[in-house]
């Protein structure tokens, strides 16, 4: 009986160490199950790198206070992408430190696509040469794509004195310094500069923060005159100031919009762009989809139409074409910021 007990354990003993025939083997099975689950996973990775985005609410920041430009130019693409596609979408206005403070906490939010900053082209270039407090460098900015391009309209006050260029030019000979003109931040100097060194004159200039507040100083005659983008033209001619040029750069003439400084044969050219940009990290599958979505709104129709109704073109630059351009105009305006703070010293 003992002999029979020993070998029925025996043969026990043998069956549990082939494969497939104990609870030994188990862990191998689930090993192998769990490494399929991981490599299906890795495969959809892989075909769908966004993920859920967007699920959750896009915000765009804007570092100036709402009515200027960049302000319209944000919400118009905010308000296409939610109207079109059903993204929610938010424009958020973070002015003060002229321009710093909303800077500094697009560029410092999560990489996630869900914090996207609208920004004038030389908001940043001014912000990374002259202001200490920033908390990012040019390394830190990954840009996403041109929205919208623009030229300023230098307009006088209502009632200005000066009905041409000659008079205005001729009585700042004479009274240099007396005449002040307002700009839409301290990134917005080199519109006046050139005008200056055009004209051989010498205007004050005065930094009213945002292009709204710069309008409503010369509307008001708090200053003489300013220089704004070229989505105020209507306005400016309805409360009735003169609107002595645009700086865009072409010398033909357009039903509704200003004569330019070059067709009155004096060499003023001063354009900006409105673009979107991210914090370092972001993913590139992130800022390709942003990018190629608003290319499609623009091309459909929908986001060209959104733009021009808040006084904006349409001058989509998608990704792969962008970067090498931005990154190449940052290092471009930094340097003559830099020259500027030289000269003046």
């Amino acid at each position: 009986m003992k002999k029979a007990i020993a070998s029925i354990l025996c043969i026990l003993l043998v069956l549990s160490l082939l494969p497939g025939c104990a609870n030994a083997e188990q862990p191998e099975d689930n090993k192998d199950t769990a490494e399929d689950i991981q490599n299906t996973e890795d495969v959809q990775s892989a075909e769908d790198p966004l993920g859920d985005y967007p699920e959750n609410t896009i915000q765009f920041i804007v570092n100036r206070a709402a009515g200027g430009n960049t302000d319209l130019v944000a919400r118009a693409v905010a308000n296409t992408l939610q109207s079109e596609l059903g993204y929610t979408t938010v424009v958020r206005n973070v002015d003060g430190g002229d321009g710093l403070i909303g800077a500094n906490e697009a560029l410092s939010a999560a990489p996630d696509g869900y914090t996207l900053m609208a920004v004038g082209s030389l908001e940043l270039p001014n912000i990374l040469v002259n202001f200490e407090g920033a908390t990012f460098t040019k390394e830190d900015i990954v840009p996403i794509c041109q929205l919208s391009a623009k030229s300023n309209l230098f307009i006088l006050k209502p009632d200005s004195p000066f009905s041409s260029i000659e008079d205005f030019t001729a009585y700042a000979k004479e009274h240099p310094g007396e005449l002040t003109v307002a700009v839409a931040g301290s990134n917005a100097v080199f519109g006046p500069m050139k005008l200056e060194d055009a004209m051989g004159v010498d205007i004050t200039i005065v930094n009213a923060g945002s292009g709204n507040d710069a309008y409503a100083s010369v509307l008001g005659g708090h200053v003489d005159c300013a220089m704004v983008s070229d989505n105020f033209y209507q306005n400016a001619l309805a409360e009735g100031m003169t609107v002595m040029g645009s700086t865009a750069n072409r010398t033909e003439n357009i039903e509704g919009t200003a004569d330019t400084f070059l067709s009155m044969g004096y060499k003023i050219v001063n354009e900006t762009f409105t673009y979107l940009c991210a914090p370092k990290s972001i993913p590139e599958s992130i800022v390709k989809f942003i990018s190629d979505t608003l290319e499609k709104l623009a091309d459909d129709g929908a986001l060209a139409e959104a733009l021009e109704s808040s006084g904006s073109s349409c001058d989509i630059m998608g990704y792969e074409e962008f970067t090498p351009y931005y990154e190449s105009y940052l290092t471009e305006q930094m340097a003559n910021f830099e020259k500027v703070n030289e000269e003046n010293n």
